[in-house]
């Protein structure tokens, strides 16, 4: 083997490890669930048994989770997950907490009613459940209530944000991503908040199923991308199966 052949060889073998060096640094955490979360989704489920629930999808960017479990009776089920340093079932939500903690909550309840405009101002601004609001309608689509929330709708399904054009341009893409999720699903009656805050959005889903009333919280990127359907799929799951729900 002549010299300028060795060289080459040595050279192809190089730039091949090389590269696989850069392949490991750059790699993105495992998709496939480890052992432990494994684990810790056989005891939720086993502890939920028949009971209509959704739980968000694995993601490999989170980390662990605390399930805590507010609420468990034949008509009501009520739970949160909280990022954790380790995967764990309890009564009680972490000593240690904070808001950066929380990461979703589920609650399920057999008799299903709708927020009233009165609770829809007191979660939005703060004020006493019992200031009456002044609904005016503006299209066929859109309401006010109070002069301070905007209600979009589509037959049944509910949007409510604040009222600035800012916030309401902000929410364009997600508030129609909502409403494709929802059609999807089949889900007929929901209300949906959108609460903007410096870093995230929060929302709260508050859906009529059977006559049953389930409510899922949870908080997606500040400002919608292609990644938020992903996001808000993540979070929310298979809905169908709740129309099934006994």
């Amino acid at each position: 083997m002549n010299r300028h052949w060795i060289k080459l060889v040595i050279l192809v073998v190089f730039l091949s490890v090389l590269s696989i060096s850069f392949s490991k640094e750059a790699t993105a955490p495992s998709k496939l669930a480890p052992p432990e979360y494994l684990q810790w989704k056989d005891q939720v489920e086993a502890l939920l048994q028949d009971k209509p629930y959704v739980l968000p999808a694995y993601d490999p960017n989170l980390g662990p989770i605390a399930f805590v479990n507010n609420e468990s009776s034949p008509a009501r089920l009520s739970f949160e997950l909280y990022r954790s340093d380790t995967y764990s079932l309890s009564k009680k939500a972490p000593k240690s907490r904070t808001l950066h903690d929380f990461y979703f909550a589920f609650s399920w309840d057999q008799k299903g009613v709708e927020l009233s405009d009165s609770e829809l101002l007191h979660r939005f601004t703060g004020l006493e459940a019992m200031t009456q609001p002044n609904r005016n309608k503006v299209d066929e689509t859109t309401s006010l209530i109070h002069d301070s929330i905007l209600e979009y709708r589509e037959d049944h399904l509910k949007i409510y944000q604040s009222l600035d054009g800012e916030t309401q341009e902000q929410n364009k893409d997600l508030q129609r991503a909502i409403l494709a999720i929802l059609k999807e699903n089949a889900i007929k009656n929901a209300q949906v908040e959108i609460v903007n805050l410096e870093r995230k959005t929060n929302l709260d889903f508050h859906l009529i199923i059977r006559d049953q009333l389930v409510k899922i919280q949870f908080a997606v990127d500040k400002h919608a991308s292609a990644d938020t359907t992903k996001e808000l799929q993540h979070y929310l799951g298979d809905l169908h199966k709740l129309n099934g729900s006994p």
